[in-house]
């Protein structure tokens, strides 16, 4: 991983506490789904629910993402019975947050907007940024034929488009909605085979299990070590720099391997055999 990508990762999770203060925070992936009236719902990415937000982790460039904000906020004053909920865009490659506030009202409008354009009978499937929070995303026929014109790239094809940015825009975009496909392909390979099924030509690699020290338990274990020295990693820090930030500062004792704790194995991934 790139400097860049491990600073923009740490400035999102300081935003984070930040935003959250003394307020728990809920970033478990199985609690974070939410029904959305009329729409496939989705996985936040945190939630904060004693204050009322929820925050999304962007990569890459600002962009509107207020009616995907409006629908999460739905889903969330759904779910919670309030009749008002902030959802913050955090943009870590930007280093920026956009905060928008819903009431139930104005959320519901937006999701309204978005269903009866979804919905307009006289409307020709057109392929769109959001076009995974659509029911018929898997059968639309606009995004599987973007998708089976991708897969069917020839190598002379190719080298052609490489060399004219309009056909290259046009194939990314193709892509991009093939990458949906492929997703759901993965979590449905996945499935099968943690089942003690088999798909052709693939397996289940086991999730890896980190060790970390958390700040909180560091500092309390040895006061000469300042919380400027663990900062620097925005956060908990893996048993080896630990480790050595202890030896540096107190080389006469053995560093207490106490103060490490073990993250829960993380999801396995989808290797080919």
């Amino acid at each position: 991983m790139e400097a860049d990508d491990v600073y923009a990762i740490q400035w999102g999770a300081q935003t984070i506490r930040e935003i959250a203060g003394d307020s728990p925070i809920i970033s478990l992936e199985s609690e974070l789904w939410v029904d959305i009236s009329g729409l496939k719902g989705g996985t936040m990415d945190v939630l904060i629910p004693e204050k009322r937000i929820l925050v999304d982790i962007k990569s890459g460039q600002i962009y509107d993402y207020k009616h995907q904000m409006a629908a999460y906020a739905l889903g969330c004053m759904e779910k919670h019975y309030v009749a008002e909920w902030t959802a913050i865009l955090a943009f870590i490659d930007q280093k920026r947050t956009v905060s928008h506030t819903f009431t139930y009202a104005h959320a519901k409008e937006i999701v309204n907007a978005v269903l009866a354009r979804v919905n307009d009978p006289q409307k020709r499937p057109t392929p769109c940024d959001y076009c995974d929070w659509c029911a018929k995303s898997s059968t639309c026929s606009a995004r599987l034929g973007l998708a089976e014109t991708a897969a069917s790239l020839t190598s002379d094809r190719f080298d052609i488009l490489l060399s004219n940015p309009v056909e290259l825009g046009k194939f990314l975009t193709q892509c991009k909605h093939l990458d949906s496909f492929r997703e759901k392909a993965e979590e449905k390979a996945k499935l099968l085979l943690s089942n003690g099924e088999q798909v052709d030509g693939w397996k289940l690699r086991k999730g890896s299990q980190r060790s970390l020290v958390f700040p909180e338990d560091f500092a309390t274990a040895e006061n000469r070590i300042t919380w400027q020295q663990i900062a620097m990693a925005n956060g908990a820090i893996s048993a080896t720099k630990a480790k050595k930030i202890w030896d540096e500062v107190h080389p006469e004792t053995e560093f207490p391997t106490g103060l490490i704790k073990k993250t829960e194995p993380s999801n396995p991934t989808l290797v080919k055999a």
